[in-house]
């Protein structure tokens, strides 16, 4: 009797201990979502970012992908996003996974501590050529009589992979200013190889180039702002003025004028 009494008393307490504990059902967390997931993408360079309120440094983050394409989203697979496995902090770089600039994706992201998953988050949709930023070009510079030589290189020149196919369809605006307190900015557009005159000589300029594709609306990123002195103009050498060619049959001759009082002899150069 005894015994029984022992046994009923052991189940009491477990009981009441049973009721006490908090209820969680299996799969149940209380890990929360990621929040405000967004999308940069810079030519072909993805960034996904995300908040996060929770103070826990043992939690991590992990994202999938679907690539929509022509199917629907119910029969579209959600599949790991490589570089944003087991993230530390609030972003990551995911370049190397996505290929199809021009099909439907979206992008979700969860939390994990240990065995213990979050809710995924909503759906980040995204199209990538629609929401890509051009980048900003190259430029290569040299500063000679006067005058600034510039040569600008498309954004992803030398780059396999492309977010802008049309790099011929660019079209580049300059921003260049005197390197002084009191500075006024001059904008023009420019060529890929052009000149940059009506300059003070001995003079610091300062200029930034951004790449734009007018036909669809899109301005890019200016490049990094470069600065060069000017020289001093030099006399302005001899040279032909007027010259024209004259052909009759196959034979082809070269005038020109002669505006210089002494004698001067002329180089001829010709490019096929």
């Amino acid at each position: 009797e005894a015994a029984g009494r022992g046994r009923t008393a052991v189940m009491v307490f477990l009981s009441c201990f049973l009721v006490a504990l908090p209820l969680r059902c299996a799969g149940q967390t209380n890990l929360k979502s990621p929040q405000d997931l967004q999308v940069y993408i810079v030519n072909t360079n993805f960034t996904l970012r995300w908040n996060y309120t929770a103070n826990d440094t043992s939690v991590t983050f992990s994202a999938q992908y679907q690539l929509l394409g022509d199917f629907e989203t119910n029969k579209a697979q959600w599949k790991e996003l490589t570089g944003c496995q087991n993230v530390t902090g609030t972003e990551c770089d995911f370049s190397s996974a996505i290929t199809a600039y021009y099909d439907r994706h979206n992008v979700r992201i969860r939390a994990e501590r240990r065995e213990e998953v979050s809710p995924w988050s909503s759906v980040f949709e995204m199209t990538p050529y629609l929401i890509a930023q051009i980048g900003p070009p190259g430029i290569e510079l040299q500063s000679t009589n006067g005058v600034i030589k510039i040569k600008v290189s498309p954004p992803e020149a030398n780059q396999v992979r492309k977010m802008w196919i049309a790099h011929l369809s660019f079209k580049y605006n300059l921003v260049i200013w005197e390197n002084s307190s009191n500075a006024e900015f001059r904008s023009q557009s420019i060529f890929p190889v052009d000149i940059i005159d009506d300059l003070a000589p001995e003079t610091t300029y300062c200029l930034k180039v951004q790449a734009t594709l007018p036909l669809e609306l899109q301005e890019g990123l200016f490049s990094p702002v470069h600065c060069v002195k000017t020289t001093r103009k030099v006399k302005d050498l001899l040279c032909a003025t007027n010259v024209s060619v004259f052909a009759l049959n196959m034979e082809f001759y070269l005038h020109w004028s002669n505006r210089y009082k002494q004698h001067v002899s002329y180089n001829v150069q010709y490019l096929i």
